[in-house]
């Protein structure tokens, strides 16, 4: 059915014109031997192919047997680059994100759900207000998790914090939350990174839990 739905809009010139046509892949260990085919096919019909890490949240914590490793992970992203290649689109697997593009959400963004609760981003269930009670002009000048996303680079911890990608890419924030437990902790499945987890630091009304780790930097219980 996916092949024939892509089949369709290939026909009617999603192809050649714009919007350009796009597929996107989520790794995990059932998938890791399929994608560098699959990232081939695309390029083959001038699809463009994008791929993300499995974020441990949601059904996939109970399930981490899915989560690839960082070593893993690095050895599929040299697999796609050298693809490619192959098609004259350089870039080299030196973050954890294709094309070398890292996430900035957390700079310019915000992630609001159904509720109105206001959060740094989808996969980061932390909550800075919300906009049934307050404007998110208000929420996002002066929550506490607002001011650390916004700067991340100056509040990220561990590797991240040394790494010589860290002007570039802060990794994911999500995976660090749900893995490490804090969200300006080292990106655990990042390869430049061999750090081990630590316990959970916010709960997802956004108050500080006991942490193995402490940040002189994010203190404080409530951060909205």
């Amino acid at each position: 059915r996916i092949k024939d739905g892509i089949s369709h809009l290939i026909r009617v010139g999603y192809t050649t014109k714009y919007p350009v046509l796009s597929i996107n892949a989520v790794a995990c260990r059932k998938n890791l031997n399929e994608i560098p085919e699959v990232w081939t096919w695309a390029r083959e019909r001038n699809i463009v192919p994008f791929l993300t890490r499995l974020q441990p949240m949601g059904r996939a914590q109970r399930r981490t047997a899915l989560t690839l490793t960082s070593e893993e992970l690095y050895s599929l992203f040299c697999k796609i680059s050298e693809i490619d290649k192959e098609f004259s689109i350089v870039w080299e697997p030196n973050i954890p994100w294709v094309y070398g593009k890292a996430c900035r959400r957390h700079y310019v963004g915000c992630f609001i759900d159904s509720h109105g609760n206001v959060q740094p981003c989808s996969g980061v269930p932390i909550k800075a207000g919300n906009i049934r009670e307050r404007g998110l002009a208000e929420i996002l000048s002066s929550s506490k998790i607002f001011e650390v996303a916004r700067n991340m680079d100056s509040y990220i911890e561990g590797a991240c914090r040394s790494c010589q990608y860290k002007s570039e890419c802060y990794g994911c924030r999500s995976i660090a939350y749900f893995m490490r437990g804090s969200f300006t902790a080292a990106d655990p499945l990042c390869w430049h990174n061999q750090e081990e987890p630590t316990e959970k630091r916010w709960d997802e009304d956004g108050h500080k839990l006991g942490c193995l780790v402490e940040s002189s930097k994010v203190a404080g219980g409530d951060l909205s």
